[in-house]
């Protein structure tokens, strides 16, 4: 599966930017108004283990992970948007998404006004949460009325279902009304899973992407940088510093080109790299690897998952037939020098159906249809 990954942010944030800085297209930016529509695009995870594995093997196929992004037209949560009582095409996109990317201000650009009129960063991450806020109200409003509909109707018999559901939301209402995120209310499995559904933007991981200016690229944290930093580490929310005009400009340049050019600059990591690993880690992914001579590919699962899931992300039969699981780890084969080493070292194991997936194992199922 793909992880998706929405940006969001204030107009004029440099959300486009980002956008063309992390999947390499080319989008219209600038001071050229508001964004009226949503762009989407999919890229493959970098992974230095499937380019190892690669040359082992020389497989007739690589498969990279895949992320899709979709950049939110910045009208998406607007007022107008809550007047009329239906949702965008922008809200609805974005409840599809498995994180959000909050992109803040920081870069000066005259000629790029600011919607606030200056730059202060804590400002607009609360005014984007409001915005993300009120949508899920609105949410919660218009289902509670049909389900108080359904339970008039109805009467007493059957709806102890809508009831439960009317009790759930309620609760949540009342987070939403003091401003907080459903995220912070604690729901056990059934109640989580009957608000699946909504697909609330306030119970989504969220990642705060600083788009900072060039002269602030390698320098020591600006004012408005450190107060975003403490806000996000005081609320628990990941954040990265990402110069998008910087990295949007250079992903223009051959690929060959590209590293050096950002290390010359002082940056080890690629903006993109740091977005992707900051949403897996927040929407608790990680990656297991299949390799041999026909593909080398990395497959998503989530954090938890065991080895009956992870096969059934392959295919449905593997998951139905799995009899055991031969796992090595990434860092135990290339630390043996390969499959058949760590076989001789005795760290090739066979798995049944209790064991948890661990990120970077290298996977072989053994399964009977």
């Amino acid at each position: 599966m793909a992880i998706k990954i929405g940006l969001v942010g204030l107009t004029q944030s440099g959300k486009t930017t980002i956008f063309n800085a992390l999947t390499g297209k080319s989008i219209k930016t600038g001071a050229y108004g508001a964004q009226s529509e949503d762009h989407i695009a999919t890229i493959s995870v970098p992974d230095e283990r499937i380019d190892y594995l690669t040359n082992v093997y020389k497989p007739k196929k690589v498969t990279y992970a895949q992320v899709d992004f979709t950049d939110i037209g910045g009208q998406a949560l607007s007022g107008q948007d809550r007047e009329s009582g239906k949702e965008s095409l922008s809200l609805k996109n974005l409840r599809q998404v498995d994180a959000l990317a909050q992109v803040i201000r920081l870069f000066e650009d005259d000629s790029v006004l600011h919607p606030e009129g200056d730059i202060d960063t804590v400002r607009d991450v609360a005014k984007i949460n409001d915005d993300l806020v009120i949508a899920d109200m609105m949410t919660i409003e218009k289902r509670l009325e049909k389900l108080q509909l359904n339970i008039k109707k109805m009467g007493k018999a059957g709806s102890s279902l809508d009831e439960k559901e009317m009790e759930i939301l309620k609760r949540l209402q009342i987070v939403l009304d003091e401003g907080k995120f459903i995220s912070e209310v604690e729901l056990n499995a059934d109640e989580r899973k009957l608000i699946k559904g909504f697909c609330f933007l306030t119970q989504k991981p969220c990642i705060y992407i600083a788009n900072i200016g060039e002269n602030e690229v390698g320098s020591a944290p600006s004012d408005q940088l450190s107060k975003l930093a403490k806000y996000a580490e005081d609320h628990k929310i990941p954040w990265l510093a990402i110069c998008g005009k910087m990295e949007m400009e250079i992903m223009e340049l051959p690929e060959e080109e590209r590293a050096d050019y950002l290390k010359g600059l002082g940056v080890d990591t690629p903006g993109r790299v740091k977005l992707i690993q900051a949403a897996y880690k927040a929407c608790h992914y990680i990656s297991f690897l299949t390799a041999g001579e026909d593909e080398v590919r990395a497959w998503t699962i989530a954090n938890g998952d065991l080895a009956p899931e992870a096969a059934g992300t392959i295919h449905t039969d593997f998951q139905q037939g799995f009899i055991r699981a031969e796992v090595c780890n990434y860092k135990d084969f290339v630390e043996c020098g390969g499959m058949a080493g760590a076989k001789q070292k005795n760290r090739v194991r066979l798995e049944g159906k209790e064991y948890v997936v661990q990120d970077g194992d290298i996977i072989n199922f053994r399964f009977n249809v």
